[in-house]
């Protein structure tokens, strides 16, 4: 569907995608500034909405922004996407990750998430929050399946890189988890993830020490409030 004729707003559209994949606090606030522009060109603009929903979340599940102060925004952004759009994949993504993340509503999250995936299943990014969902429920299989499914679709992507990982530390695969780090460092050397997962994995083997020092430079990096909160951890 295309959602403008209006080129100014399309360009400032795609100019707040290419920030929001950088998958950083700044990435992320500029995102949203230019959604924002794009939806004063374009009032109806869905796709500019449903970027702000996951901008807004990133911003506040991350610990870069309260909850008071971001999620009023994610919501409303979430409710602009779907009454523009009923069948816009990235709205109901949106729908997804505020059921999943904040309200806790987990029955009503995997009824948006197979409602995304439905609607597009090239989706990467709704397979691979599909497949971190399932992980959470211990449906290991289902949730390794789905990230190679987004893997396979957006190989490149730090955030469904770090997904995966996160998916085989969860079912106590520490072996896979490394050789995801690995393929992490890779793709980006500077992404905190990265040092997060590895940091993750020593405070889980009791290697202290070195989770300390994984944490740390995760920390340096941009990492906040869960970097930070198993940094304690470490420390603890």
């Amino acid at each position: 569907k295309r959602y403008t004729d209006d080129a100014e707003a399309y360009e400032l559209f795609l100019k707040g995608r290419y920030y929001y994949y950088k998958y950083s606090a700044e990435g992320w606030r500029r995102a949203i500034e230019f959604f924002e522009k794009a939806i004063e060109k374009e009032p109806n603009y869905a796709p500019a909405y449903a970027g702000m929903t996951s901008s807004w979340g990133f911003l506040w599940f991350l610990g870069f922004l309260p909850a008071e102060q971001a999620v009023p925004q994610m919501k409303a952004a979430a409710i602009k996407a779907l009454e523009m759009d009923e069948n816009l994949a990235e709205a109901h993504l949106s729908q997804a990750m505020i059921s999943f993340f904040y309200d806790w509503e987990w029955q009503k999250a995997e009824q948006e998430f197979k409602r995304a995936i439905a609607l597009d299943s090239h989706n990467a990014e709704a397979l691979s929050f599909y497949s971190m969902f399932l992980g959470f429920e211990e449906r290991f299989d289902e949730a390794i399946d789905q990230g190679g499914r987004a893997l396979a679709i957006d190989p490149l992507s730090t955030l469904i890189n770090m997904n995966v990982g996160w998916t085989y530390f969860s079912a106590g695969l520490f072996d896979k988890t490394l050789d995801q780090v690995g393929k992490m460092i890779e793709v980006e050397p500077d992404f905190y993830g990265c040092y997060w997962l590895r940091g993750a994995i020593y405070l889980s083997e009791g290697e202290y020490d070195n989770a300390v020092n994984e944490l740390k430079k995760a920390v340096s990096l941009g990492g906040r409030q869960i970097v930070l909160a198993d940094l304690g951890s470490a420390y603890g």
